[in-house]
């Protein structure tokens, strides 16, 4: 393999077998001169084994294929960027395609303003529906971060020192992965830049993990998406940036996620919410238990 590797994308496969060649073709139209596809199958109980080995015996120069039998997209996101050899590292979910240029594009961003970082904004399609997803529409940093608009797994790219220097991804979350990774390189002086096109393409399958009914997940769901937001809260309070209109915005976003996985789990749902002492308008309590009605 190229000991001049620029780019390497990073394919975790969980039973794949029904879309992994469509992720892998949408590396390949991106055009990329010296780089790699590192293909890491985590526990797989279909055919998707057999699909990596076709794809590396079709491309051995270009695929290589592990296997990380630690349960997890984290786990086999750091065993595929132990491995890897390139500047940049583009993260690609099995179920999720690149349009054409997306990586070449970021790369010239990274390169332009001298980031570590690019955040990317996303169409996330069920079905035959696609919904738009820009990067920073608060346009305000910290309120898209704490609402989760600040990017997501496929649509961003990192230079890889920048990874090394936080350790990767963190092992054992349930939710906010991303986010997770993102805050830890922030407090490691990261500089990070926005890409407001639509370049990548997030399949939402049925039995999403964010979308599960168990009352336990639900804790874990829950207990990962409020210990990063209340992190942030006490990160931006020891550099005097938090202000109370960006104090109440995070409440606000805990809160609502709070109230929308209540049917999954209402005790431990009320239980949370009376123990944070979140300061929310009521009418803003209002407002999201009428819209979560609605839902139901």
């Amino acid at each position: 393999m190229d000991s001049n590797i620029n780019t390497s994308i990073i394919i975790p496969c969980f039973n794949a077998e029904d879309f992994l060649e469509r992720a892998v073709e949408s590396v390949f139209i991106q055009k990329l001169s010296n780089f790699e596809i590192i293909l890491i199958d985590n526990n797989s109980k279909d055919n998707t084994i057999s699909i990596i080995n076709q794809l590396v015996g079709k491309h051995p120069k270009i695929i290589t294929s592990i296997v990380e039998s630690k349960p997890g997209a984290p786990y086999a996101r750091n065993a595929g960027l132990n491995l890897a050899k390139g500047k940049y590292i583009q993260f690609l979910d099995a179920d999720d395609v690149l349009f054409e240029g997306k990586i070449k594009r970021q790369i010239e961003l990274i390169e332009q303003y001298s980031s570590h970082v690019v955040l990317g904004s996303f169409l996330k399609t069920k079905g035959d529906k696609y919904k738009k997803f820009k990067v920073n529409v608060c346009n305000d940093f910290w309120k898209s971060f704490v609402s989760s608009n600040l990017g997501i797994t496929s649509a961003n790219l990192y230079l890889k020192t920048k990874l090394e220097e936080v350790n990767g991804w963190t092992i054992g979350l349930s939710s906010s992965q991303e986010y997770e990774l993102l805050f830890k390189i922030i407090k490691n002086g990261g500089l990070f830049t926005l890409d407001q096109s639509f370049n990548t393409v997030i399949y939402e399958p049925d039995n999403s993990i964010t979308r599960t009914l168990s009352p336990e997940r639900t804790i874990k769901l829950i207990d990962d998406y409020v210990f990063l937001r209340i992190a942030v809260k006490r990160f931006l309070q020891n550099k005097n940036e938090l202000n109370k209109n960006l104090n109440i915005y995070i409440d606000k976003c805990i809160y609502r996620t709070l109230i929308g996985r209540q049917k999954n789990n209402p005790s431990y749902v009320n239980e949370k919410i009376s123990s944070l002492n979140l300061i929310v308008p009521l009418y803003y309590k209002l407002i999201v238990r009428l819209h979560n009605l609605l839902k139901k």
